[in-house]
């Protein structure tokens, strides 16, 4: 009916009741509730953290985590409810009274809609295909989410990863001399890189046996193949990839590699133009990294290439290192970006991101071509999937 799913219906009845809800109590008392929730999401941020460390079996982490954060904001809310209330009272003004009623309606309904577009969010990178499909389906959702402010969707991507354990790997400081030169907006380095868009897929997934999420970025580089990172798929038996026009399919892992960090995916019926790849880059060249950070909305990000070498890397579990060919990047490099492809200006592969560097400088490393065309003919003939090994630890 309308175009609209079973989600779009109660999404509207339930924006509808927060309206009424905000006319009621009025604006002095919607406002209080949103101080005090913001506070108490303040408190959750940093007091989750905390709990997840507590909580050491795996099967319960989650229901803590979820049930702490849920207390740290009513708490919170209550409190800021119980502020406007009395606040309200010293407005006996009839005029006043109409024009705190119409703003209560209004701040409620627009803080009813942020809320929604933050769990729809975090929601959307649980690892359940069909909760992924629903949410992508929905047209309110994709409405609220066009509208939220991307400070709002970065902050609360974010705040999940760091809250659910994501990290992207944190390598040694730069082993190369960093780069003057400013790195470029991704719209001065042409059409290729933009048309490279649409074969970016996010993948997500659940290692149960963590108790955790993990979302990453991939790149079709052959019909219905991805390649992503080892440490985005590790422990995770049921992958899915979501394209940018909102499919959620169901992906098998058919190559795993530890040493190398890279991993193939199979994915029936993708059906997205391969990317082709290039040549390598050497220093002060523009480049290009696609992907979803924090496991949100998908960017393009601009990087100038500061070396090209051979170094050795320890594996996804943090041993045994091996010597791989990997760039230095300057650029900001982020959780979510993990798996995503490196690319020159002509929007051609030359790397795959895999990690940052520690310390807090916006640097990103990704592993050359020499061992992305290895990944990639080792895992031409597999058609099974493998073993993807256990939880990565960053």
């Amino acid at each position: 009916m309308l175009g609209l799913t079973w989600l779009d219906w109660i999404l509207l009845i339930s924006l509808i009741s927060f309206l009424a809800s905000g006319l009621r109590k009025g604006f002095f008392v919607t406002l209080g509730a949103i101080i005090g929730f913001l506070a108490g999401g303040i408190a959750a941020f940093y007091g989750i953290p905390l709990v997840s460390t507590w909580v050491t079996n795996p099967g319960w982490r989650i229901f803590w985590i979820v049930a702490s954060g849920l207390m740290f904001i009513l708490i919170g809310q209550g409190i800021g409810m119980a502020i406007g209330a009395r606040i309200r009272l010293w407005l006996n003004f009839p005029v006043l009274k109409s024009f705190d009623r119409l703003l209560g309606g209004i701040a409620n309904t627009v803080m009813a809609a942020l809320v929604i577009s933050a769990i729809a969010l975090s929601a959307a990178t649980m690892g359940v295909p069909w909760v992924s499909q629903q949410i992508a389906d929905s047209r309110v959702l994709s409405t609220i989410q066009t509208w939220t402010p991307k400070p709002i969707t970065k902050f609360v991507t974010e705040a999940r990863a760091q809250v659910m354990g994501q990290t992207i790997p944190e390598l040694f400081e730069p082993f190369a001399p960093q780069i003057e030169a400013e790195v470029p907006e991704v719209e001065s380095l042409g059409s290729g890189v933009d048309a490279a868009a649409d074969s970016v897929v996010k993948i997500i997934g659940t290692a149960y046996a963590c108790g955790v999420n993990q979302s990453g970025s991939g790149f079709v580089f052959a019909p219905d193949r991805v390649m992503t990172n080892a440490h985005v798929v590790a422990g995770i038996n049921e992958p899915s990839v979501t394209t940018q026009d909102g499919r959620v399919l169901p992906a098998s892992v058919v190559y795993f590699d530890s040493v190398t960090d890279l991993a193939v995916l199979q994915v029936p019926e993708l059906g997205l133009e391969p990317l082709e790849r290039g040549e390598d880059l050497q220093r002060g060249d523009t480049a290009a990294f696609l992907g979803y950070p924090g496991g949100g909305s998908f960017e393009a990000m601009g990087a100038v290439v500061e070396s090209l070498s051979t170094v050795a890397i320890q594996n996804i579990y943090g041993a045994e290192p091996s010597p791989l060919r990997i760039y230095q990047l300057a650029g900001e490099v982020q959780q979510g970006n993990s798996g995503g492809p490196l690319l020159d200006a002509r929007g051609k592969v030359v790397g795959v991101v895999f990690a940052k560097a520690k310390g807090g400088a916006e640097v990103g490393y990704a592993l050359a071509l020499d061992e992305v065309n290895q990944a990639i003919a080792d895992s031409k003939s597999i058609r099974e999937a493998v073993p993807t090994g256990a939880c990565s630890p960053h």
